[in-house]
């Protein structure tokens, strides 16, 4: 029997703990309460003045142990969880979890998330689970009574899932399908998404570039890893035509390929009467560096991107050499071939713009 006393926290624990790799687990925790402020010596996170109260319950052996927590949170917070979990080198693994969470607050995240977990695995190893996995999130932003919600359906077979994602954020709503293999060395994955962004509260920009209506982008990602400074990936977003209201984008397409931090793109927008392409090549390391190798603007209307009804249609060949990211020390050369511009019936041409820009 084990207990623990401070100004804030009254803890208690009681039950078997085995001495070795092997034995039986029998333990129940209470917490009535426990002071947050008291586990700050594990991050400065925690130097706070709330409580928790919380009761565990655990059985079972070190390979495999049923376990269920409640604890009821201030304000309205709770975590519940019960189920069963073993020991990633168990000889096989069973991972059978119901969460529910309520009222959390992620950095960053909007205000109050609800959340329910549904674990169903099994197989002789982390690379090898089958069974289903369900996450189910919503959340309601501070001052709204509409809910966000987000869900995920995921069915592992010998470790790889078949994916369902639908949610609506409020910036857009999405819809991917796929498969992933999470549990790999290097997780590999082949996910296709539909997002439509909520235009209605986009910024003024682009509201200009996608229009006021419904508008569908596609993505397309293909390859190994997540880290975009060592994947192997291919990534592939599609603008598709609006049915109407319409923006100053078109249709356009954009594709990335990446191997150990380096590659190529290319990308082709159509925009109003103009288009806008290019094609070149990318590092992400030790910092990013951009090279456009071939470029081309053909009766594209720059001043439509503040607004402006006057049109002024600029065409060019270009190419641009870029080390360094915006608002940080770098650098940026550009030349531009065979430059035309026309406002009203006043044209300019000049054969050659050089320009070049250090920041920092």
């Amino acid at each position: 029997h084990f207990q623990l006393r401070s100004n804030r926290s009254f803890v208690s624990a009681s039950g078997a703990l085995p001495l070795s790799s092997r034995g039986e687990v029998n333990l129940d925790v209470t917490a009535q309460p426990l002071g947050i402020g008291d586990l700050r010596f594990l991050s400065p996170r925690f130097d706070r003045t709330d409580s928790v109260a919380l009761t565990l319950h655990a059985a079972g052996t070190t390979q495999r142990v049923a376990f269920r927590i409640n604890a009821p949170l201030v304000e309205g917070r709770s975590l519940q969880a019960e189920g069963i979990a073993s020991h990633p080198k168990a000889s096989r693994l069973e991972y059978t979890i119901l969460a529910n969470a309520r009222g959390f607050e992620p950095a960053g995240l909007p205000r109050r998330i609800d959340g329910t977990v549904n674990l169903d695995l099994t197989g002789p190893s982390i690379r090898r689970l089958s069974g289903p996995a369900d996450i189910d999130l919503q959340a309601a932003p501070q001052g709204q009574l509409e809910k966000r919600r987000v869900s995920v359906r995921a069915v592992f077979d010998q470790g790889r899932a078949q994916l369902r994602l639908q949610g609506d954020v409020g910036v857009a709503s999405l819809r991917l399908n796929g498969w992933v293999s999470p549990f790999n060395s290097i997780p590999s994955y082949d996910l296709s998404a539909r997002v439509r962004p909520g235009t209605q509260s986009s910024p003024a920009l682009v509201r200009r570039l996608l229009g006021s209506g419904a508008r569908n982008l596609g993505v397309k990602l293909v390859g190994q890893g997540f880290n975009p400074s060592s994947a192997d990936l291919a990534a592939r977003v599609t603008i598709h035509p609006a049915a109407d209201r319409g923006g100053l984008l078109r249709t356009g397409f954009a594709e990335v390929q990446l191997r150990g931090g380096a590659g190529s793109f290319r990308t082709v927008t159509h925009a109003g009467t103009g288009m806008l392409a290019m094609a070149g090549r990318l590092k992400l390391k030790p910092q990013l560096e951009l090279w456009v190798d071939r470029g081309s603007v053909r009766r594209l209307d720059v001043a439509a991107l503040s607004g402006d009804s006057a049109p002024i249609l600029v065409d060019a060949d270009f190419n641009l050499r870029s080390r360094g990211l915006p608002g940080k020390v770098g650098r940026t050369r550009a030349n531009l071939d065979e430059v035309s511009l026309g406002h009203g019936s006043y044209t300019f041409d000049q054969g050659r713009i050089q320009l070049e820009l250090d920041s920092g």
